[in-house]
């Protein structure tokens, strides 16, 4: 469901955030955006780290704003770079 706001794409890192990353996901909500976030979407077994930065960099690409929360550590490395990072290039780009 897209709102008057725009869709803002949520990138973070799951281990150790998802309580955090629901919260901000409920704040943006209650402030008119649409978020685009990972655990909204239905994931397969065991995806392919290919699969996971295409999917993840399509929905950057579908959002109006990129908002990354970064602890001191993040991502996976499976490409040679944490999808953390990966979505944030894209974003930039």
């Amino acid at each position: 469901m897209v709102t008057g706001r725009g869709v803002v794409f949520l990138s973070s890192v799951f281990i150790g955030l998802g309580g955090f990353r629901s919260r901000v996901r409920d704040l943006l909500r209650s402030l008119g955006f649409s978020v685009w976030w990972a655990e909204a979407l239905p994931w397969p077994t065991a995806p392919a780290p290919e699969w996971t930065a295409a999917v993840c960099l399509a929905g950057v690409e579908e959002s109006d704003y990129y908002l990354g929360i970064y602890p001191g550590r993040y991502g996976s490395d499976p490409l040679g770079i944490g999808f953390t990072e990966l979505e944030y290039h894209h974003a930039v780009r």
